[in-house]
């Protein structure tokens, strides 16, 4: 039977008989508890679905019935190394992102960093899934949720590459509007402040995947004159000694800013 068919009979099972109810929390168990005999863990397979309550009900049928089975639903992974985050961060809005990650953070605060720094065979964490297929106030909800539960967290976040070299600047970068830009390094300087750390500098200034650093990837948007403005500014205010280099370095395609 289909799982998404086992929770919602489970959820509508107050109207049967002890007996039949009871069959239904074995054969929710039975699949909860096999999910690594399935190609796509149960977990995963309600994230991908747009329904928010069912997501919603999927937890509260695991607190209710099987409480000592979140922190496996959670870290199991399907085919290239898919967890369940992986798949909230693809396929859920700024309410599904929220829900799972205050969810997380409070049935299950130990496992929580490592529900965010979990990586797919190809080196994606959920900051990288977000920052690639969704929008801004998916990827605000996310870095909202770092700063307030595990801000030490942050920089191995920023720091975490792809198996091509990006990292989510890059990714930032190149999918998100001109807006979403900004606030990302906006956000870092006001890190960096509060922490004394060097992350919106770092983010700027390095050379990257092939030698691109996030300039080229501004660069190459069809709305980037105001971003590539915006980010040569930053470099002038913040890392003035890297300016020229910027400005000369060429990738190994032989591509420069200009």
């Amino acid at each position: 039977m289909d799982f998404i068919k086992i929770v919602t009979k489970l959820l509508h099972s107050d109207q049967i008989s002890e007996k039949r109810k009871q069959r239904r929390i074995e054969r929710f168990a039975e699949v909860l508890t096999s999910r690594n005999s399935h190609p796509v863990a149960p977990g995963n397979l309600i994230a991908k679905e747009p329904d928010l309550q069912l997501l919603k009900n999927f937890f509260i049928l695991i607190k209710k019935y099987l409480p000592q089975e979140l922190g496996p639903v959670l870290t199991v992974t399907s085919e290239n190394n898919w967890t369940m985050g992986h798949e909230v961060a693809r396929h859920k809005n700024e309410q599904g992102l929220n829900f799972f990650l205050d969810h997380v953070h409070t049935e299950l605060p130990a496992e929580f960093k490592n529900i965010l720094r979990a990586k797919t065979v190809n080196g994606w964490n959920m900051g990288h899934l977000i920052a690639r297929f969704q929008k801004g106030p998916e990827l605000k909800a996310f870095f909202k949720s770092v700063l307030a539960y595990c801000p030490e967290l942050l920089p191995e976040l920023i720091d975490a590459r792809l198996d091509d070299g990006r990292q989510i600047a890059h990714l930032i970068a190149q999918f998100q509007d001109p807006d979403v830009v900004d606030y990302f390094l906006n956000m870092l300087g006001e890190y960096d402040k509060q922490y004394n750390t060097n992350l919106r500098v770092n983010v700027l200034a390095p050379s990257l995947r092939s030698d691109w650093h996030i300039g080229f990837f501004i660069a190459e948007r069809k709305d980037h004159r105001e971003s590539v403005i915006n980010y040569l500014n930053q470099l002038q205010q913040f890392a003035p000694k890297e300016l020229s280099r910027i400005l000369e370095a060429t990738t190994t395609e032989g591509w420069h800013l200009g």
